[in-house]
């Protein structure tokens, strides 16, 4: 199932990497390419394909067939993935027990990481919040599947030159569920996850209302 960073797997979508032209580019994953780490793993910048990427090396996952099969149908579901205010899955690798995903790099970073900064005024702050709950409401309503992200926050927020927002890290809680309050969820019929319905109904508007707190009051 190998194939090199020029060529695209029919079966998934995005360009399958090897582990070593991963590695390759981040320079063995030394920290000069070092970008940041979170619950579900660390994030280094590398060239690949003459274009500079975000490559998430994710905690080590078992080695076993089932696991691969469920992260592969997510990728898939995540490749088809296509809005404005949500970041771009380019590509993947799956080898022995590292799992790895390609994104698009944003050079401002995430909302955490200017949350607090002058130059991010009332108007960037509002052009934020209904960027991702327009993302969010993609993802939820419009996605097909839907997909339900329940781990939105500003370090899920990522913003490009021009501060628009980029919703990351939909479909990762499945297989990190230590690490967050709560889990996301994908899958190939769309089902819903299992929670209240009233919190099912009330959701999205929770988690908006949540993000303007975080805009206007950090």
């Amino acid at each position: 199932m190998a194939s090199s960073s020029g060529e695209t797997t029919s079966k998934i979508g995005p360009t399958q990497y090897s582990y070593e032209e991963l590695a390759n580019a981040t320079g063995h994953f030394s920290n000069r390419y070092f970008l940041g780490e979170g619950g579900y793993g660390q994030v280094f910048w590398g060239s690949l394909d003459g274009k500079t990427r975000a490559i998430k090396k994710l905690r080590c996952l078992p080695d076993d067939e089932k696991t691969k099969q469920k992260m592969m149908l997510e990728i898939k579901i995540a490749n088809r993935v296509r809005h404005p205010n949500v970041a771009h899955l380019v590509g993947y690798c799956i080898e022995a027990n590292n799992a790895l995903l390609v994104l698009e790099y944003f050079p401002k970073k995430s909302l955490k990481y200017n949350l607090h900064e002058e130059f991010l005024d009332w108007q960037k702050r509002m052009q934020i919040a209904k960027g991702v709950a327009k993302g969010l409401e993609y993802l939820h309503e419009s996605c097909d599947p839907r997909i339900i992200h329940l781990d939105i926050k500003p370090d899920n927020i990522l913003m490009d030159n021009n501060f628009k927002p980029k919703i990351t890290d939909f479909g990762l809680a499945l297989y990190f569920p230590d690490n967050v309050t709560h889990l996301s969820k994908s899958n190939n019929e769309g089902t819903k996850v299992y929670m209240d319905p009233e919190q099912q109904k009330n959701f999205l508007i929770s988690q908006i209302f949540i993000l303007l707190v975080w805009c206007f009051l950090s």
